[in-house]
């Protein structure tokens, strides 16, 4: 049956040999996925993998194949939902097709940049999924291994990227509001140089041209993305003499902020102010439910992922590709009829 190996002692894959009965070559095509072996081969292999614990050397196999089977993921925050989903989700599908993950929150440390990141595991990565926070992705271009942007790109660069269909959906959260009667619509737009600052705001804007609104620009409140921001905005909007019958919120953030501003100032979502928001409002405070954009994050990190996995396969899928996923407009009963 062969040698035992004690707790924490490493076992080879010449140990996995020994106890399959094969040659070692013929556990390394097991292992990789290879072809040329039997069936029944294949299930001795795995069989006696499994009874050693074996784990991979991946450090070791590199130097044969040229890959580590090691994929960095760097998101702003571990905390915030949205990303901590995105990496969960896209470490899953790695660990499915036998990669590792090495994930790193970059936030604004400029420790943690992504750059530095990605200059101190060159060469462990085989490719990186990042969600890039400002705007330093010149520092990435010298980068020449797979690197996707999720969730988010800058306007003009060569990276692929996959992200939600910002300006539509925000075109279509505006339409609602205009259909209803309003006219005077506050915008809490997001300031950031990526993709989603500038085409929510232009989904927005369009979506007033097209309704003959001539937008104030008391109205268009550039916000950071945080909930501070959204309830500050919102009370000083309130509050001016021709205050918005409506207000647009383009993220989450934003939106928790404005409903608490809105319920300071005693006002109720679809009777008093209308109310939407760029991705569901998940605070219990919000005393009616918001019409919002619903922003399929699982179908996202699995779409990002599984575009990496090709892009690290295959040469010819490095092409810059730009990938964009639907949203739905998830209807509530924050919009009143004017």
């Amino acid at each position: 049956m062969g040698r035992q190996k004690r707790a924490y002692q490493s076992v080879t894959i010449r140990d996995v040999a020994e106890r399959a009965g094969v040659a070692v070559s013929t556990v390394s095509r097991v292992l990789n996925g290879l072809d040329r072996v039997s069936e029944e081969t294949r299930r001795r292999v795995e069989q006696a993998a499994r009874e050693l614990s074996y784990v991979p050397n991946n450090f070791a196999a590199s130097m044969v194949t040229g890959q580590s089977k090691i994929l960095g993921i760097i998101v702003p925050s571990f905390t915030h939902d949205f990303f901590g989903f995105i990496a969960q989700t896209a470490e899953h599908v790695f660990r499915k097709h036998g990669y590792l993950t090495i994930v790193s929150a970059s936030g604004e440390d400029p420790v943690a940049d992504p750059a530095a990141f990605l200059q101190r595991f060159y060469h462990m990565l085989d490719g990186v999924l990042l969600v890039p926070t400002a705007a330093r992705l010149k520092d990435l271009e010298s980068f020449d291994k797979p690197l996707l942007l999720v969730d988010r790109d800058m306007p003009g660069s060569s990276f692929s990227s996959i992200s939600f269909d910002n300006e539509p959906a925000c075109y279509e959260l505006t339409r609602r509001l205009t259909e209803k009667g309003h006219r005077r619509i506050g915008l809490l737009v997001l300031n950031s140089p990526m993709n989603i600052g500038a085409d929510r705001l232009a989904g927005c804007l369009r979506a007033l041209r097209e309704a003959g609104v001539e937008q104030d620009p008391a109205l268009v409140r550039c916000c950071a993305a945080a909930a501070v921001d959204g309830y500050t905005q919102t009370r000083l909007m309130m509050t001016m003499p021709d205050p918005p019958t409506a207000i647009v919120c383009c993220s989450e953030e934003l939106c928790t902020g404005a409903v608490r501003a809105c319920m300071d100032l005693s006002l109720v979502p679809g009777r008093d102010i209308s109310l939407v928001s760029f991705d569901e409002l998940i605070t219990p405070l919000a005393p009616t439910a918001i019409t919002s954009v619903f922003s399929p994050r699982r179908k996202m990190a699995k779409v990002a992922a599984e575009r990496l996995l090709e892009m690290v396969a295959n040469p010819a899928k490095r092409i810059p590709r730009k990938d964009v996923v639907e949203t739905i407009i998830h209807e509530q009963h924050s919009i009143a009829q004017l």
